[in-house]
């Protein structure tokens, strides 16, 4: 059994102009960001996992190849990742 992940989904694209409206960053986090202390990777990463975790919803990277459907399993998690383990 899988899910279907295209569901009269509406595509929003967020930005630095107006992530502020779905997600509140603590503002020690915007100011490190603005002093270049952390990246924009960094802040990046910070705001995908608030977004996530205020809205739900699935991230996957571009250098993933889907081959298949999502197992039922993934949506029955809170949090859910992949991590490769290679051996030599």
């Amino acid at each position: 059994m899988y899910r279907s992940i295209k569901k009269n989904n509406n595509v929003i694209l967020i930005d630095l102009t107006n992530y502020n409206s779905y997600v509140d960053i603590p503002e020690f986090i915007i100011e490190k960001f603005h002093k270049k202390t952390i990246t924009p990777t960094h802040f990046s990463d910070i705001l995908r996992f608030a977004l996530m975790s205020k809205h739900g919803g699935i991230r996957i990277d571009s250098t993933y190849l889907i081959l298949d459907k999502f197992p039922e399993s993934v949506f029955t998690k809170v949090f859910f990742t992949l991590m490769l383990v290679t051996r030599l």
